[in-house]
């Protein structure tokens, strides 16, 4: 459901749905054969587009929180995440809480929404 969701958001920031699935073959493939590249290069790109607007950046937090969540629980690897993007946006720690919890909530929605779903489509 993570990989639904997390498409579902691409889409909702301007990717088209060819886009968004070349953008995750190359992903894969660059993964593969140990190419991505470093994550502090990836950590500034994403602060250089994301970074300008609040809005987008809270934007940008919650849905990485709602996909962070999308289990209904957080690892310490993915609150680690979190607090590396409190550091990268200069965010107070209670506006990062603030946001995780409207991820969760938001997690919690569509988890909702995708477990009633499936008991109305059982084949």
């Amino acid at each position: 459901m993570a990989d639904a969701a997390t498409r579902m958001f691409l889409i909702g920031w301007g990717l088209s749905p060819d886009e968004v699935d070349e953008s995750n073959r190359v992903f894969w493939s660059r993964l593969e054969k140990n190419e991505l590249g470093s994550l502090q290069t990836a950590l500034q790109n994403l602060k250089s587009r994301v970074g300008r607007n609040a809005s987008d950046v809270n934007h940008f937090i919650v849905e990485t929180c709602t996909v962070a969540a999308m289990d209904l629980n957080l690892s310490e690897g993915e609150v680690g995440f979190l607090n590396v993007l409190k550091d990268l946006f200069d965010l107070r720690q209670s506006d990062v809480m603030e946001l995780l919890e409207r991820g969760y909530n938001t997690a919690v929605g569509l988890h909702f929404f995708g477990s009633e779903y499936a008991k109305a489509n059982k084949a």
